[in-house]
């Protein structure tokens, strides 16, 4: 069966500070004016540094699909990105051939689903059943780190650690997913160079992960 592996990279949305309320902050027993605006801003900052992982403060920056060899990478205009996405997906699922990505299920899909609906892009229907507590996904969006979890949902393993522990080696030690936004949003090419060489690596290491666990 022909994998399609699936990588989405995201990054913080350009307004992403001005999302933050700091209300939501808890001060406890801090009184002091200026201990409380430190604690603020020390929360801004984490809040502004984890945007990127939720749905309501990041965007899709990449769309990094691997089928056998063919290699395609997807940029551009975010609404563009996810109706060539599901495009891709769906011609997949509808042939009943496997999407596969290290937590495709945790993270990719559910991200790709909450921006479409923000950007009022189609979802195709056979992605799966989501109208309720729990999403019956299609048989064929196949997640390595639930092959691997055995269903142990407590135990998550990055990319990084499964491809290591296989024997298959892992991420490049000079870049980090958080480092994606910046090298990608900096202007530079050898910095967009260095993340969408990232993105491919982590094609790569999920198609090596998948054809051990997954076949």
């Amino acid at each position: 069966m022909s994998n399609l592996i699936l990588d989405i990279e995201t990054g913080g949305a350009a307004d992403a500070a001005s999302l933050f309320n700091p209300d939501d902050v808890k001060l406890g027993n801090v009184k002091d004016p200026s201990k409380v605006e430190a604690k603020i801003e020390e929360a801004r900052e984490a809040f502004v540094k984890k945007a990127a992982l939720n749905a309501e403060t990041g965007e899709i920056l990449a769309v990094g699909i691997l089928e056998g060899d063919k290699e395609l990478i997807l940029v551009g205009q975010e609404k563009e990105i996810l109706e060539a996405t599901w495009g891709k997906i769906s011609q997949q699922l509808m042939a009943q051939r496997n999407v596969v990505g290290h937590n495709l299920l945790g993270f990719d899909m559910p991200f790709l689903i909450r921006r479409s609906w923000v950007h009022g892009v189609h979802v195709p229907l056979e992605i799966g059943k989501y109208g309720g507590k729990y999403v019956q996904w299609h048989s064929c969006l196949r997640d390595t780190m639930l092959f691997w979890q055995l269903g142990g949902y407590q135990e998550f393993i990055s990319l990084d650690k499964l491809g290591k522990t296989l024997g298959l080696g892992g991420k490049p030690d000079w870049f980090t997913g958080a480092m994606f936004a910046e090298y990608w949003r900096s202007g530079d090419q050898d910095k967009k160079d260095m993340a969408i060489a990232y993105l491919k690596r982590d094609l790569e290491l999920t198609k090596q992960v998948a054809e051990r666990l997954i076949g």
